[in-house]
């Protein structure tokens, strides 16, 4: 998680249209069950605190973080089944409907996603930005 913070929120590779081979690789040996949530949280997070700061600078900064996270989110996508079904979920937590969506991933999942934002405190104008990332992805 620690290296990922410093991964996305660094100028460094993580503006690079392609994922370095290092990262890569330790993606590919990770455990999907803990990696997928983790790089959907990187997409969740920095896209709430776009509406959340009252600075224009760090909002622009998360805004940024969340453009590296969706880059290494859509790079798993292509590798695992798990995001799209953990990205239909988000999408349906977000938009307070699990009927509006074909949720593959069952209630659980949603329920899950749910409780993320309800622990963080997401309002409505998170949830909707967390929505169109979504849809962005899927």
């Amino acid at each position: 998680r620690g290296f990922f913070a410093t991964y996305l929120t660094a100028s460094s590779a993580a503006d690079r249209e392609e994922i370095p081979t290092p990262l890569v690789g330790g993606m590919m040996e990770a455990d999907m069950d803990v990696l997928v949530p983790l790089a959907c949280m990187n997409v969740i997070m920095p896209t709430a605190m776009t509406s959340l700061h009252t600075d224009p600078q760090l909002s622009v900064n998360a805004a940024q973080t969340a453009r590296r996270g969706m880059r290494v989110l859509q790079f798993l996508k292509d590798q695992h089944e798990s995001v799209q079904t953990n990205c239909e979920a988000i999408l349906a937590a977000a938009s307070g409907s699990n009927e509006k969506y074909d949720v593959r991933s069952g209630s659980e999942r949603v329920e899950y996603w749910n409780k993320f934002f309800d622990n963080y405190g997401y309002k409505d104008d998170q949830k909707t930005g967390i929505a169109e990332a979504m849809k962005e992805l899927l």
